[in-house]
């Protein structure tokens, strides 16, 4: 009997051990995580501060390896955000080509986590790899598809900014019918939504078409 109890004794020390083991790999494996997007978060905060000084090339640096932080704690909302970063300083550059690819990867990952708000940030700024390229007529058609979206989802603002834009875009190509429409519509929906400093703006636009 005591010779059972004795083997019961070191089978059930031996499961807890097991157990006890499990438990640290899984804490160790969430501090790694932890720790990973911890630093990820620094370097992606230092690398904004960079690119708004202008260093780009050290800004690009500091967003590469917070992406390569992001990636390895699984975080793809921080991957995300690192790729739209170095698309913008792509597009500063005028490499607007590769700056489409990192928002297309992007918008894609901000799609698989329904983030409705960041969806509308990488569409914007993939239209305005075109308006950076004068490629006018591109980036109309990408501003409205962005417009389609922001109805779906109620972003009204984003709407009523887009349809400013848009005016912006038919007025450099010579289109002032169309620009005074999308400018009416865009201050509608300012007066509506109570943004009198966005409103102040479109007589401003619009006068200019009488140029």
């Amino acid at each position: 009997m005591d010779s059972l109890l004795g083997e019961l004794k070191e089978n059930n020390l031996h499961i807890s051990l097991q157990v006890l083991a499990l438990l640290l790999v899984a804490l160790t494996g969430c501090a790694l995580q932890r720790t990973a997007g911890e630093q990820g978060e620094v370097l992606y905060r230092q690398g904004q501060h960079l690119a708004l000084q202008g260093k780009t090339a050290k800004a690009e640096g500091k967003f590469k390896e917070s992406m390569a932080y992001a990636r390895q704690a699984g975080f793809k909302a921080g991957e995300a955000h690192n790729l739209n970063e170095l698309a913008i300083l792509h597009t500063s550059r005028g490499e607007c080509a590769k700056a489409r690819d990192l928002l297309g990867q992007a918008l894609q990952i901000y799609k698989n986590l329904v983030m409705k708000a960041e969806i509308s940030k990488s569409m914007h700024n993939i239209a305005l790899t075109y308006v950076r390229e004068k490629r006018y007529d591109p980036a109309i058609a990408r501003f409205s598809e962005l417009i389609e979206w922001d109805r779906k989802t109620g972003n009204r603002l984003g709407e009523a900014i887009t349809l400013y834009n848009i005016g912006i875009l038919y007025q450099k190509t010579g289109r002032p019918l169309e620009a005074r429409r999308v400018f009416s519509q865009a201050g509608v929906l300012f007066e509506y939504l109570g943004h009198k400093r966005y409103l102040r703006m479109i007589p401003t636009s619009a006068a200019r078409l009488e140029d």
